[in-house]
């Protein structure tokens, strides 16, 4: 390429420059984060507390510069990611948009090797919020799009199609990348993992199918949308009807998850005398209300 002036040959150098500083910057920030949500699972090993001492020491500055790193690395063009060594890839793998991945895929001027490299870089990102025993739903995963998702391929969607939300179910089900038997058979592994979870029939058991992690390991409730598309067999459970809200209920009626009679008989369990559930004086006012008795008295 040439420039009409030095002037600007130095400006593109510098910008360049910058852009290039910025990745690296966008790198340690990645890092950053791994390694904090890693020490909050446990204690970190020699080398990772040895490394999270040193980035600590940059955390205000990274964490103040997020929002314009992010901004940087999504503005990266096809070109200069080909300019770039796989390690500065694959350290930016998560923050790059679907259509910079899939531009980069189709360049003739990468080796598939490397376009392997970041595919697998991006897919372990994703593999990172879903926790390394595929069963828990976390709140990050809960973000990702049907094209993040898709780009994950069919074994992993089928290992983890239980921890996605409802919307995510609805974009997988009209997905183009998949057949309709394996569109198909994600809905029924879905079904089928809910009721594995509900055949203990305790709130240990189903705790990851009505709460969201964070980073940091708390925790809080799923969208009623998501709830009410556990299904029959999670809902009828004596555990599950103590995990339930009265926005629950309004959304399971609405979206006639449950039949009249499994209505009634959720409605008996909660306003009988005995039932002693920390819901129960929330779920008892909602039955008495106008909406709550049309529902399901």
């Amino acid at each position: 390429m040439t420039y009409d002036t030095e002037a600007a040959y130095k400006s593109k150098t510098a910008a360049n420059t910058r852009g290039r500083a910025n990745v690296m910057e966008m790198s340690e920030l990645n890092e950053l984060k791994a390694l904090t949500d890693k020490r909050n699972l446990g204690p970190l090993n020699a080398d990772d507390s040895a490394r999270l001492e040193k980035l600590e020491e940059r955390r205000s500055y990274l964490e103040g510069k997020a929002n314009e790193l992010v901004a940087s690395v999504t503005d990266l063009s096809t070109k200069q990611m080909e300019d770039m060594t796989d390690e500065m890839l694959e350290s930016i793998a998560e923050n790059l948009t679907n259509s910079q991945v899939e531009n980069f895929m189709k360049s003739d001027n990468v080796s598939a090797e490397t376009k392997g490299k970041l595919i697998k870089a991006r897919q372990a990102a994703i593999t990172k919020v879903v926790g390394a025993t595929g069963s828990i739903i976390t709140a990050e995963l809960a973000k990702r799009t049907i094209d993040e998702i898709e780009t994950m391929g069919d074994v992993w969607i089928r290992d983890n199609v239980h921890l996605f939300t409802k919307p995510q179910m609805d974009e997988l089900k009209k997905s183009k990348k998949f057949t309709e038997v394996q569109r198909n058979s994600y809905a029924q592994t879905r079904n089928d993992r809910h009721k594995d979870a509900a055949v203990a029939n305790t709130r240990a058991s189903l705790t990851e199918l009505f709460t969201l992690r964070n980073s940091d390991g708390s925790r809080k409730p799923r969208k009623p949308e998501d709830i009410a598309n556990l299904g029959r067999d999670v809902l009828m459970k004596d555990a599950a009807i103590t995990m339930l809200s009265a926005a629950d209920l309004e959304v399971i009626a609405d979206k006639k998850t449950l039949t009249p009679t499994e209505r009634k008989e959720i409605y008996e369990k909660v306003m009988d005398v005995t039932y002693t559930g920390a819901n129960a004086t929330a779920l008892r006012e909602y039955f008495r209300s106008p909406q709550g008795s049309r529902n399901w008295g």
